[in-house]
């Protein structure tokens, strides 16, 4: 979308909020200013919602999102302290645990990201992020065959992916070139300019 389109979504947002105290569309907005750059915008209003939030879930989130959004700012290790300190709270908290999960397989700290990427699927075993983060885990640490495994059962749940059948194709070249060329026919048959 162009800004010119996130910066209406804002305007249309921005009066739905005001007419509701529903938090879904300070979160909404919250990602639309992130969308836009607008980083200040976000946590400034992200803020406000969680000194003004009666409930709990509502202030967890927006912390949560507060933490990305230091993230964003390139302050991984503020952003990083905040996520402990939801995850302390909560350690069901799927969105903290996921987020803290990809910076762990950004920085290359692949145990970490294997382990909350499992700590996630023991909540949720149909977590679509949490296969996804756990498959580009095995994949760094060479685990082709698990990885392989974690992402036949991504595809199964989003068949329609085309990123996941690419990647599944990537991994079944070597061992599986029938399998590959299915994959990579399924992909072109929902994208025609995946290739």
């Amino acid at each position: 979308a162009s800004n010119k389109g996130v910066d209406e979504a804002i305007l249309e947002i921005t009066k739905l909020a005001g007419q509701s105290k529903e938090g879904k569309y300070a979160f909404l907005l919250g990602q639309l200013y992130v969308k836009a750059g607008k980083l200040g915008d976000a946590r400034a209003l992200l803020t406000q919602f969680q000194q003004n939030a009666t409930g709990v879930d509502d202030k967890t989130q927006a912390a949560v999102e507060l933490a990305r959004i230091t993230i964003l700012e390139g302050d991984e290790k503020s952003g990083l302290d905040q996520l402990n300190s939801v995850i302390t709270e909560d350690p069901r908290n799927e969105t903290a645990v996921l987020l803290r999960g990809a910076i762990a397989l950004k920085n290359k700290q692949f145990d970490n990201a294997i382990a909350d990427a499992r700590q996630v699927l023991n909540m949720d075993v149909n977590s679509t992020q949490a296969l996804g983060l756990l498959g580009q885990a095995y994949v760094e640490t060479g685990e082709i065959d698990l990885a392989t495994d974690t992402m036949r059962r991504l595809e199964r749940l989003a068949p329609t992916d085309v990123g996941v059948r690419l990647r599944l194709a990537s991994l079944l070249a070597d061992k599986s070139p029938n399998a590959a060329l299915e994959q990579l026919d399924a992909a072109m048959a929902l994208r025609p300019d995946a290739n």
